[in-house]
């Protein structure tokens, strides 16, 4: 008899299995192909799903979820491990529980011996998750409702030649400008492992450009937005001319 735990487990794994990223796993032919994906996934559409995604969650990631006091903070993290996990699992066609996560001690996630490179994103009521085979990436997402009283952070934000661009802006749009250019920082910070150790302000974000950091060092990264996301600012760091898709993950 399938239980509902199964079904659930089931129904994720069938809408996961066709945004596997195209790269043969596991010993397939060819090299691999140069090409991310990034899933989204609005935690109401698979709320039904929480109680067997939970089950899913290997011990360290459980113990994280248990330290979160909101409920809907608990709800989110559940579900994105979950997803994280059974979509990893299904690009190398292994078990969930065989998936070689770990997280480095910034807490970025890391698929170590796979051609995989991932970054995990989650804030309000949504989850963004990347998969690369073309290097490293970072994934960044944030509702567009927190462009609110953003500009007293401008200066923590921006570098000073953005301070001077944001100033040039009508008013009106000077909030979800920095808004958008904390996201695209934060994703580039997650591609290159170092979070928010670094300052935003020490370096500036351009969209689909090269960044250079203050010391000169010159990244081989670019950052892009994905700008048909209505209501979030999402963005990715990844190498340039890399083939990006993106979807929201549906309910049947």
């Amino acid at each position: 008899m399938r239980t509902l735990e199964t079904a659930s487990v089931d129904a994720l794994v069938a809408r996961i299995g066709s945004s596997t990223v195209g790269f043969p796993a596991n010993g397939g032919s060819g090299p691999p192909v140069p090409k991310a994906r990034v899933l989204l996934i609005e935690v109401a559409r698979w709320r039904a799903a929480l109680p067997a995604a939970a089950s899913l969650l290997d011990a360290e990631e459980s113990a994280r979820v248990a330290r979160k006091r909101f409920v809907r903070d608990r709800e989110m993290l559940t579900l994105a491990y979950a997803v994280h996990r059974l979509w990893l699992a299904a690009c190398l066609r292994c078990e969930p529980a065989a998936v070689p996560l770990i997280r480095d001690e910034r807490g970025c996630p890391q698929v170590p011996g796979t051609p995989l490179h991932t970054s995990l994103s989650h804030s309000g009521s949504a989850i963004a998750i990347a998969l690369s085979v073309a290097g490293v990436i970072g994934v960044d997402i944030e509702p567009a409702s927190r462009a609110h009283g953003m500009l007293d952070l401008a200066e923590r934000i921006c570098h000073p030649a953005e301070l001077q661009v944001l100033a040039a802006l009508p008013h009106q749009t000077r909030e979800s400008a920095l808004l958008r250019l904390w996201v695209r920082k934060e994703a580039w910070l997650k591609a290159v492992g170092v979070g928010l150790a670094w300052d935003m302000s020490a370096f500036e974000a351009p969209a689909d450009a090269p960044v250079v950091f203050t010391n000169n060092i010159k990244y081989d990264l670019q950052i892009t937005d994905i700008k048909e996301v209505y209501g979030w600012c999402v963005s990715l760091a990844m190498a340039p001319d890399v083939a990006l898709e993106w979807s929201w993950l549906e309910p049947a």
